[in-house]
């Protein structure tokens, strides 16, 4: 039965709970899909999608009158009665194998994300602080620490805003979603399977959900990244000694001066420690650098302080956010 058709009007009995071919399970899948459900879950929607993929590769519909009779039944808007048609639907117990398969692959390549961002985070500090005699160039290590993610999540938001259909393809959550069908789509050979790797590409590349939720996992991945990096970079100052310089050709002393000011305002008022006019006017590379103590603290402050600041800050807030906004779609 082609699903535009539910739209037209048609008999059926309001009272009728279930076809006595029926299984039990279907029948507790359709009572908890009242007419009033103001919102559809991820997994029904992906149910759904997976139903319309296995119907499209076998180029006709399920024919399944009562389901269809169980989905104009219950009313609700389109998507409500699609959703009660692909859980009545008998098909609907050999999807569910093929999409736990699916779910577990992704959770195992985030999972995966999640361990490889945490090593970029240490290699990142460790290229950072790596001077061979210790004498660490602070611009340097902030542009190595905070440059690309920065231009990334520039460009997020000009995607989030511009073209959010482009997401799945630009995010690390599209790479991680990618990856994870092409895997799911190897391992297991089945109709059902390929339905479901079909139907979770078509869910995550439209609509709000599927927006929300890569994003939150890029954030996610970059949240990592930068507490390590945080991590790491405490961890490689607390057991070595380094002193910081700034060097130039072509910009004057009062350009950096007036640069590091402003980069260090929004960590001071945070709390952590930045160097003053004096102390980066003593760090100049190009003369002899200031070692005391004092300025190395308020240079290291500043550097902890703006990966805090400038890369975890923004992703922790974003990750609630997008988490948030998920959850509502």
């Amino acid at each position: 039965m082609s699903l535009t058709r539910w739209n037209s009007p048609r008999q059926a009995d309001p009272t009728r709970i279930a076809h006595p071919a029926e299984t039990p399970r279907q029948i507790v899948r359709i009572r908890e899909m009242s007419p009033s459900s103001a919102k559809v879950a991820f997994r029904d929607r992906l149910l759904a999608e997976s139903v319309r993929a296995l119907e499209h590769d076998g180029s006709r519909p399920i024919e399944a009158p009562d389901a269809d009779a169980i989905a104009i039944a219950g009313g609700g808007d389109f998507e409500t009665r699609l959703v009660a048609r692909a859980r009545a639907i008998a098909t609907a117990d050999r999807l569910e194998p093929a999409m736990r398969n699916t779910g577990q692959v992704f959770l195992a390549i985030v999972a995966v994300g999640v361990v490889l961002a945490a090593v970029a985070g240490f290699s990142a500090a460790r290229a950072s602080l790596g001077a061979l005699n210790n004498e660490v160039n602070v611009f340097w290590a902030l542009g190595g620490l905070l440059a690309v993610q920065t231009i990334l999540l520039l460009s997020w938001f000009v995607v989030m805003i511009k073209t959010p259909t482009a997401l799945p393809s630009l995010s690390l959550g599209g790479a991680a979603v990618s990856l994870a069908r092409w895997m799911a789509g190897r391992w297991r050979h089945s109709a059902e399977n390929a339905a479901v790797v079909e139907a979770t590409g078509a869910v995550f590349a439209r609509g709000a959900i599927g927006r929300w939720t890569l994003s939150s996992i890029s954030h996610a991945l970059w949240l990592v990244f930068n507490a390590s990096c945080v991590l790491f970079v405490v961890l490689i100052l607390s057991t070595g000694l380094y002193h910081f310089v700034w060097e130039t050709t072509i910009l004057s002393a009062d350009s950096f001066t007036s640069l590091t000011r402003a980069t260090a305002w929004l960590p001071s008022q945070l709390g952590f420690p930045t160097p003053s006019v004096e102390q980066i006017a003593a760090s100049d590379g190009s003369n002899s650098p200031d070692l005391s103590e004092a300025t190395r603290h308020a240079w290291s402050g500043l550097l902890i302080g703006s990966v805090v600041t400038y890369g975890l800050a923004p992703r922790f807030v974003l990750l609630i956010l997008c988490v948030w906004r998920q959850s509502r779609a």
